[in-house]
């Protein structure tokens, strides 16, 4: 998956104008409600990130959904069927 985000770490251009930090915090992956994946990330991780990971036991029918919230409140969803 890539996570169109701008995990941002936060600082001070040179102008003055600061920028505030932009990260997300919690990553959470399900299979039919069930949590399979969960991260906890901090300002480290690069813009844009790709995660990968390998499930066993999925079958036709199953429900994938994937949810991040960030430090600023900001959260997103999406739900396929396989």
């Amino acid at each position: 998956m890539l996570l169109k985000h701008p995990m941002d770490v936060g600082r001070r251009l040179k102008n003055g104008e600061e920028i505030a930090p932009h990260f997300i915090s919690e990553l959470t992956c399900r299979r039919n409600d069930e949590i399979v994946m969960q991260a906890h990330w901090g300002a480290g991780v690069s813009k844009n990130p790709y995660v990968a990971f390998t499930l066993d036991s999925v079958n036709k029918g199953d429900k994938l959904s994937l949810a991040w919230l960030d430090n600023q409140g900001d959260e997103d969803h999406l739900e396929v069927q396989i």
